[in-house]
């Protein structure tokens, strides 16, 4: 069964990595082999992917209702 303390291990270890992955990109090429900087370049080609990040995080961080017995 997987439990909220699993989910956020998950997270958190996936936002380690990413941090890791960008410091050692920055490194090793500059700027340019940057998450951000790929991400960037790549919206500016397909823009559905800034509507798309915006959507995300509209859901995820938008308030929601939760029933009191799930809290």
């Amino acid at each position: 069964m997987i439990t909220k303390t699993t989910t956020k291990c998950i997270i958190g270890i996936t936002a380690l990595i990413l941090i890791i992955y960008d410091i050692c990109a920055y490194s090793s090429g500059g700027s340019d082999p940057t998450l951000s900087r790929v991400i960037y370049h790549a919206a500016e080609d397909f823009p559905i992917i800034s509507f798309a990040a915006g959507l995300l995080c509209g859901h995820l961080f938008s308030p929601q209702r939760i029933p009191n017995s799930e809290i």
